[in-house]
């Protein structure tokens, strides 16, 4: 082939559709499709209860980027020692306030795990769960 003809040949190299960031996103799996997040019900009508799902996210890679919704939240509080005076008081779950999430967004699990602490629930009452 001629200099003439290369430059006139369409390279190879070059799709022919080009795909724009939001295109390309739309294809690309959900953050959370390797979870299984059905069998945590957020939604429970006596609220949702922490320590299967606390135990669930250790298992995952604190660094990744996940998706995560934050919900407005009730802490529910446990006696430690029920009827006992004085005794230690437990937050072992959270009742949301409303169905829908308060905002969405995708951050490392190691974030949502420290906007998570305890003190953060009882003060500001809002705690990211991960997005089904």
């Amino acid at each position: 082939m001629s200099k003439k003809n290369e430059a006139e040949a369409p390279s190879e190299q070059t799709p022919d559709v080009v795909e724009t960031p939001a295109e390309k996103s739309k294809k690309t799996k959900p953050r959370n499709a390797d979870l299984d997040l059905k069998q945590f019900n957020y939604h429970a009508s006596g609220g949702f209860m922490l320590e299967n799902y606390l135990e669930y996210i250790s298992t995952i890679d604190a660094n990744e980027k996940r998706d995560f919704e934050c919900y407005s939240v009730e802490p529910l509080i446990k006696d430690r020692y029920p009827g006992m005076k004085d005794t230690p008081r437990d937050f072992v779950g959270i009742k949301l306030k409303s169905d829908k999430p308060v905002q969405t967004t995708s951050i490392p699990l190691k974030h949502a795990i420290n906007l998570n602490a305890e003190g953060s629930v009882r003060m500001n009452g809002k705690y990211y769960l991960l997005k089904k």
